[in-house]
């Protein structure tokens, strides 16, 4: 991605900072050595550490989803592209999916097994594309709920960052924005999605938000366990 990290450098080091994090609450939750009980304040303690680099971490506020699909350029992208839409939302679904079975099961081969249902979901999902893509980008807390109510910061992060991917998507691909202003406009969403004080929503809209536009089944559905038939 040479290009795109030329134009702007700050938005892959956003990306990839936030992508740590992820890496490293599936390795605490994934490693048997740590006793469960002290898993949770592990993950707290790490998701202070990347808060602290304010430079590049996105706001643990979740902020409103207006920013992503009520903007000039908003939903351009995946109204030409919906195959590849699709395709990111199922593993914006994946990387927060993934949480429920490492903290839902009860044993290691539990843990294991859980894992191996929701890959399985994921791969279900790319089988004729787009029939069984999500239909809305995946929220945290509807396909995540326990890894939400567990770590509601984190779990706000990654819905922030998953907003971007969209918003950095539809400013890349829309005319409306000027070849010359695409950095400065993406500069200008970067420097909203790291502040914490304005365009937010409470915690009780942002745990409603899923009801609202229609459903966790719109979003791929809760992660595990699998859906019984």
């Amino acid at each position: 991605m040479p290009s795109y990290a030329r134009l702007v450098p700050r938005a892959r080091q956003m990306f990839d900072w936030a992508h740590l994090l992820h890496r490293q609450i599936y390795d605490v939750y994934a490693d048997e050595r740590i006793p469960p009980e002290q898993k949770p304040a592990v993950v707290e303690r790490l998701t202070d550490y990347y808060l602290s680099n304010q430079a590049l971490a996105f706001s643990s506020a979740p902020k409103s989803m207006a920013l992503m699909d009520d903007a000039y350029y908003s939903q351009v992208f995946r109204r030409e592209l919906p195959k590849f839409n699709g395709l990111i939302w199922a593993y914006h679904w994946l990387q927060v999916g993934l949480y429920e079975p490492l903290i839902g099961a009860d044993t290691p081969a539990a843990r294991k097994a859980g894992v191996g249902q929701t890959l399985a979901r994921f791969w279900s999902m790319l089988d004729t594309p787009p029939d069984r893509f999500p239909e809305l980008m995946p929220m945290t807390a509807a396909v995540a709920p326990r890894f939400t109510a567990r770590h509601p910061r984190a779990a706000a992060i990654f819905d922030n960052l998953h907003m971007m991917h969209d918003i950095i998507s539809d400013i890349l691909r829309s005319e409306r924005v000027p070849r010359d202003l695409k950095r400065k406009t993406i500069e200008a969403a970067l420097t909203e999605f790291r502040d914490g004080s304005k365009n937010v929503m409470t915690r009780s809209e942002w745990l409603e938000m899923a009801e609202m536009m229609g459903g966790a089944a719109r979003m791929g559905g809760v992660a595990w366990p699998p859906p019984t038939r």
